[in-house]
């Protein structure tokens, strides 16, 4: 047996005809793959003939169980066609339960339909039924309300009138205090018919309150005009008692009252210092003093007959500011061209004393308002649980009941429903100002301002000639005491006129201090002395030496302070005009001053080292010399230092003294290596004991911020260390070369002087005593080498 492409049938090979595989749609495809739970490959929607041939009997050897397969599938069929018979008659028995259940399931359907039909019946019958028997008790209900709404309207209706009766009686017998009592209920009461006011009895009857207000108002004023001034205290009782009255009466008679009140007690104060001799500036005080008599007597005579809520002592303050402020107005303007400075000012400082004094009095003032609340349950409810007899006394004693729980409510801070909110007094009041007077004298500030010009112009001249220019030991602050008392009297001055002003004035006023600052500066900077044109600076003695430290410390405290004023100033000025407050040109000048100073100081200490320094070109340093301790002038050096810098260091602060420091050290090198130039000659062995004096001048200039200190604990900042290190490495650079053989003297130039000139090189090597033909050679070989370094390298190809 040969196998021919390793399968028994092939598509070329001959092969017994067989069915086309039967093929169904998807659904069906779903149904029979859910059906099936094994694998057999006969169930696959795609199964092919010959492929599943050709697996079972891979080799013609296989074809010999060829028989024993076959009866296997014959069985396997037998046993399908006998699962397909029972399942067919399992879906036929199937088919026949499911109709008769169907038929059940619509029989029972109709009946429950004949059942809600019956059940629908029967409601509508019930409802009817219900209709019939509660037609005559919502008829009786709505009589029962209407009968109680209409016996409550009658009970308040008989309540009303028999309360204006009784408000009639008590207005003409002056019982005002029961009256204002009554008075309150009443429009309580009144309120209540203002939807039956198209009834004429009621209208009529509103109009009789009415007409009682206006009456008891009309004898309530008379009352005060005749009683107002009386000393008995039966009519203080009787005035107290109609101010009661007045508060039910409403904020508008309240407000009435209190103008006609504070007319009346202004209208002398009106006609004396509206004209005449008392309408002048030099009787401004006699203004005050008779408002504060009017308080007095207001406190003494008519406090107990005004309520505290209705604050007529600061009505009464409010006016006389408001007329106050008119009157001074036209004063000022009438004398605005005589006008005498000083008395404008002392003027101006009695009138902030006495607004002062009022802000302080009435500080409590906050906005008080009273409220009148009603429950709005006890309105639902209504007054039915009263008899229909019930008095007036009766009624007025309910409505006190109502206040005295609305002041527990209001106490507790539990405050029940609003239904009404009128105001007691008027809220502004808490935010009164009392500078309405003291504004009146805003557009004349500026002979305000020019009389400070003047006053600290003076001043500072006081200041320069009481100057000692030396600080005591004690001092905690080691500026000058000009400085301190002036910006101590420019303190005084920002304070009084910022009480006076915060406007423009406030702002010209700042241009005063400016003036006055730079005229300061000024003066400092010419207590320190100019250099000379020529020729050395003249020695300064101790003394001087401390002025002058202390002119460089009052700068730096100025430009410290300056900027602290001009903070100040912009704190009260108001915003817009905070741009305006500079103080750049003063701080400016005030640093020029220390400035200036350091540098007086470094020319008078550098003066002070050329005697030592002039002994440096003594001794001949183009010999060969033995090497040894550090030179003379070295020491000398040291000994000058060790005699001025106590002084400098023990008055300059810390900023100045590092930076009088650095200046020194600066100065110093320049100077010493000036000196190196101008000796002939430098031998090898000469730059090797310049190199050694270098490092003792180097320990001694690293301590120089520190010399003459007696506290061991004290230490060099690291970062002066390390600038004079920087500042002597360019003397021993310059020495190394110096001390350099000839023929390694330009390798070592250029590699220890970077950026050297040809100027410099030139004389170092006359320094080392070469001849004019030498020092051009190697000065060309120097040019040639800068020329290299800054001509471009060809590109390479």
């Amino acid at each position: 047996g040969e196998v021919l492409d390793h399968s028994i049938v092939t598509p070329q090979m001959s092969a017994p005809k067989v069915d086309t595989v039967a093929s169904f749609s998807r659904e069906t495809e779903r149904a029979l793959a859910q059906s099936t739970t094994g694998n057999d490959p006969l169930d696959a929607p795609d199964f092919d003939p010959i492929s599943y041939i050709n697996r079972v009997f891979p080799s013609e050897a296989n074809l010999a169980n060829v028989e024993s397969y076959i009866s296997k599938v014959r069985v396997k069929i037998r046993e399908l066609d006998e699962q397909v018979v029972v399942a067919i008659r399992e879906q036929s028995k199937s088919g026949t339960k499911a109709k008769n259940d169907l038929i059940e399931a619509q029989a029972a359907i109709h009946d429950l339909f004949l059942k809600l039909n019956e059940i629908k019946n029967k409601s509508e019958q019930s409802e009817l039924m219900m209709t019939e028997i509660c037609h005559d008790i919502k008829a009786l209900d709505y009589g029962k309300r209407h009968l109680t709404t209409t016996i409550a309207t009658l009970k308040r209706l008989q309540m009303l009138v028999t309360a204006v009766d009784q408000l009639r009686v008590m207005g003409k017998n002056r019982q005002y205090r029961e009256a204002a009592n009554l008075l309150e209920a009443t429009k309580q009461l009144s309120s209540f018919f203002d939807s039956y006011r198209r009834i004429q009895n009621v209208a009529e009857l509103q109009d009789q309150i009415v007409q009682i207000e206006k009456e008891v108002r009309v004898q309530v004023f008379d009352d005060f005009v005749k009683g107002i001034n009386s000393a008995r205290d039966s009519q203080s009782v009787s005035l107290a008692d109609a101010c009661k009255l007045v508060d039910a009466l409403g904020p508008e008679v309240r407000q009435e009252m209190m103008n006609w009140y504070s007319g009346l007690q202004f209208a002398a104060y009106r006609n004396v210092f509206s004209m005449g001799e008392a309408a002048t500036l030099e009787k401004t005080e006699k203004r005050y003093a008779w408002m504060r008599k009017l308080l007095r007597q207001f406190d003494e005579d008519h406090s107990n007959i005004f309520p505290p809520t209705w604050m007529v002592d600061e009505k009464l303050c409010a006016d006389f500011v408001e007329i106050t402020s008119k009157h001074m107005t036209e004063i000022l303007e009438r004398s605005r061209d005589n006008m005498d400075v000083s008395m404008f000012m002392h003027v101006l400082q009695k009138t902030v004393e006495f607004e002062k004094e009022m802000q302080q009095r009435f500080s409590h003032a906050s906005s008080l308002v009273e409220t009148e609340e009603v429950d709005d349950a006890n309105d639902e409810k209504g007054d039915d649980t009263e008899p229909a007899d019930a008095s007036v006394e009766e009624v007025k004693a309910k409505y006190r009941q109502m206040k005295a729980q609305r002041e527990r409510e209001e106490k507790s801070s539990q405050p029940k429903a609003v239904k009404k909110v009128q105001p007691q007094i008027l809220a502004p009041q808490a935010a009164r100002r009392w500078n309405g007077i003291s504004q009146s004298f805003e557009p004349y500030m500026d002979l305000y301002v020019t009389l400070e010009d003047k006053n600290m112009q003076d001043y500072l001249r006081q200041l320069i000639a009481e100057e000692s220019w030396q600080v005591p030991d004690t001092a905690h602050v080691r500026v000058l005491q000009s400085s301190l008392n002036l910006f101590l009297y420019i303190k005084r001055i920002l304070k009084r006129c910022s009480s006076y002003t915060r406007g423009k004035k406030l702002i010209d006023l700042h241009g005063v201090f400016k003036r006055v600052l730079l005229g300061y500066a000024a003066q400092l900077g010419e207590r320190i002395p100019a250099p000379p044109p020529s020729g050395p600076p003249s020695p300064l003695t101790d003394a001087e030496e401390q002025a002058i430290c202390f002119v460089i410390n009052t700068g730096e405290y100025c430009y410290d302070t300056t900027q602290q004023l001009r903070n100040s100033v912009q704190r009260l000025v108001p915003p817009e005009l905070s741009e305006q407050v500079t103080v750049d040109s003063e701080q400016d000048a005030f640093h020029g001053v220390s400035t200036k100073g350091v540098k007086a100081l470094v020319t008078h200490v550098l003066a002070q080292m050329e005697p030592p320094l002039a002994k440096m070109l003594k001794p001949n340093w183009g010999a060969n010399m033995e090497v040894g301790d550090s030179s003379d002038f070295i020491s000398d050096i040291g000994s000058e230092l060790n005699r001025i810098m106590p002084t400098i260091s023990g008055c300059l602060s810390a900023t100045y003294l590092r930076f009088f420091c650095d200046k020194f050290v600066t100065a110093l090198i320049q100077r010493y290596i000036a000196n190196i130039y101008k000796c002939k000659r430098v031998s090898e062995t000469g730059a090797q004991q310049m190199l050694l004096d270098i490092q003792t001048l180097q320990l001694i200039l690293v301590r120089l911020p520190i010399l003459g200190s007696t506290e061991a604990s004290v230490n060099v900042p690291a970062s002066f260390k390390t600038f004079v290190e920087k500042e002597m490495d360019k003397v021993e650079a310059l020495l190394k070369v110096v001390g350099s053989p000839v023929d390694s003297i330009l390798p070592a130039f250029t590699a220890l002087i970077s950026g050297g000139s040809a100027l410099e090189f030139q004389r170092i090597l006359e320094l080392k005593g070469l001849k004019k033909p030498d020092i051009a050679q190697l000065s060309s070989q120097l040019n040639a080498i800068k020329s290299s370094k800054t001509t471009p390298s060809a590109a390479v190809p």
